[in-house]
Order: C-alpha cells, then structure tokens, then sequence
C-alpha cells in the first residue's frame, strides 16, 4: 500500500455529490482538499438545503488546501 498517496498527488477535478455535513462526509473533504496538491477543482453538491447548506460551505471554505490554485464550487444539481 505504500503507493496509495499516487493517485491523490496527481488529481486535478472532483466533483462529489451528496456530500452532507456529517462527519464522514467532512472527513472526505478535509482528505481531498489536504492531500491533493495538484487539485484544480472540485465541485461539491450538497444533500442539504438551506441554511445547513450554508453552514457546511462556510465550513468547507475554512479549510486548510494542499494546493493554491483549488477553487471550491457548490452546485445545487447533481
């Protein structure tokens, strides 16, 4: 398993969608957003509405990036 992190190192686009606000679904984000130092995209749609959805994009806005040129999108179509 040593070269697990490959895959990470090299990814540009995400797109997640149903992610929620629970703590796996945080977790994953945290993952994605610290471990991918090429990332130039992710798009996330979100499973809440409303003012939850708005919580979790604060949330996720805060959080720490491997890579500079990540932007952040939030779609409400999945």
């Amino acid at each position: 398993m040593g070269g697990k992190g490959v895959v990470l190192r090299h990814l540009r686009a995400v797109r997640m969608v149903y992610i929620d606000e629970s703590k796996s679904g945080l977790d994953l984000v945290k993952l994605l957003l610290k471990n991918t130092p090429m990332l130039e995209m992710m798009t996330i749609v979100p499973s809440m509405d409303g003012l939850e959805q708005a919580k979790f994009r604060r949330r996720v806005l805060k959080l720490r990036k491997a890579s500079r040129d990540a932007d952040i999108q939030f779609s409400a179509t999945g």
